[in-house]
């Protein structure tokens, strides 16, 4: 699953090459931001992933064909086509909140990338038990210990609990789903008390998506699941983010 939008704003440019934020923003203004560039990054994550998956799943390619180093050349260079914006430069001795949480992403992608090497490593050949879908659920979880942002890929044809659509990104999907075009979606709420950013970017089906979303529905796929029986073009869900506004 794609999305070709690009997107470089004066305050992204200041903190990705100052590595501090030197400018004043709204409330929840620095938030939105952060979260579109999460969700951006989840979806350069997923694209690499995707493309790559008859590499991943063929041992006869070697133990190196695809590592944490592969991943992260990979993941910068989607992710500066689909931003404009460059991993290279999130400063490790930066504290402001978007270079050090967009570092933690990153950091927590590697970490799911090498604790997957020992499946993908495994001989023989098929199914490595690495997918899109896989790779962003544990990229979700372990960034969510990390930061206490909730990173979640989700559908109203979810196929895993963990991937069940709550109220609001139900009303947001259903949006998406009479849409010819749906274009991503950014609130503030207020839940008991606390102000939340959150931000849903749509996923469409490509083709690297219909070896296990694709025809014909009810077939098990790779990972034993039944196809939904989509067709490149349709919307299959959405990326979900929830950042705390003002940190709180």
């Amino acid at each position: 699953m794609r999305k070709t939008v690009l997107w470089v704003g004066i305050f992204a440019v200041l903190v990705l090459s100052m590595g501090v934020l030197d400018i004043e923003v709204s409330a929840g203004e620095s938030e939105k931001l952060l979260a579109r560039a999460i969700a951006d990054y989840l979806v350069a994550g997923r694209t690499v992933i995707a493309v790559n998956q008859s590499i991943i799943n063929d041992p006869s390619r070697g133990d190196s064909r695809f590592t944490p180093s592969v991943y992260d050349t990979l993941v910068r260079h989607e992710f500066r086509t689909l931003t404009g914006m460059d991993i290279s430069d999130l400063h490790k001795g930066s504290d402001d909140p978007f270079a050090s949480n967009l570092r933690s992403l990153h950091e927590s992608a590697m970490g799911v990338i090498s604790m997957f090497q020992a499946r993908i490593n495994r001989p023989g050949g098929g199914f490595k038990g690495v997918n899109p879908a896989m790779f962003g659920t544990w990229v979700g979880q372990n960034f969510n210990r990390k930061t206490g942002i909730i990173l979640k890929q989700t559908s109203l044809k979810y196929r895993a609990t963990y991937n069940q659509p709550d109220d609001f990104e139900i009303s947001i999907l259903k949006q998406y789903e009479s849409s010819r075009k749906a274009t991503p979606y950014y609130e503030e709420t207020l839940e008991n008390g606390k102000t939340f950013a959150r931000y849903i970017v749509p996923l469409y089906i490509t083709s690297e998506c219909l070896a296990c979303h694709g025809e014909p529905e009810g077939e098990l796929d790779m990972t034993g699941r039944a196809k939904e029986g989509y067709s490149e073009g349709q919307l299959r869900g959405g990326i979900s983010v929830v950042v705390p506004v003002g940190g709180k």
